[in-house]
């Protein structure tokens, strides 16, 4: 089995949809976490099971609108949280919850931890790109945020 995947999930045509893309691409250039295997995919639903199989650990950042946060906000949750999280429907045909609630239950062989990092977004629905400014100013932070939480729980 391959240790721990990063997967950054998002579509960069969609504004603020794409921030998972990008916290992702910046943390894969970071010397600290050598040792971690990084991904970005724009597809979601059952494609998603292909990427995470063979990892003991995932951490999976995407965008979240909740509604409870400002935008910028950094969610921690683990899957069995996702159900009560009053996200927005999916973009895609199947969101995340569903995803890993059906590989789960057909015992499809996904990492034994999980961690959903969803950082809460203005707008993941209006065709354009780049971020918004707020979250384009919130990424370094983001990004900071993201890699001080892998290391220490590598290092735990």
């Amino acid at each position: 089995m391959r240790r721990t995947l990063v997967l950054g999930l998002g579509n960069d045509l969609l504004g603020d949809d794409g921030v998972g893309l990008r916290i992702v691409e910046e943390l894969k250039r970071r010397p600290t976490l050598a040792g971690f295997d990084f991904e970005t995919a724009a597809t979601a639903g059952l494609a998603l099971l292909d990427i995470l199989h063979g990892y003991e650990r995932a951490y999976i950042v995407d965008s979240a609108v909740t509604g409870r946060r400002r935008p910028g906000y950094l969610h921690r949750l683990s899957t069995s949280s996702l159900a009560g999280l009053p996200l927005n429907a999916s973009s895609h045909y199947a969101g995340l919850p569903e995803v890993l609630a059906l590989a789960e239950a057909l015992n499809l062989g996904l990492p034994q931890s999980i961690e959903v990092l969803g950082v809460e977004v203005e707008d993941p629905y209006t065709i354009g790109i780049g971020l918004s400014p707020r979250l384009e100013a919130k990424l370094p932070a983001l990004v900071e945020r993201v890699e001080r939480l892998m290391l220490e729980d590598r290092d735990a």
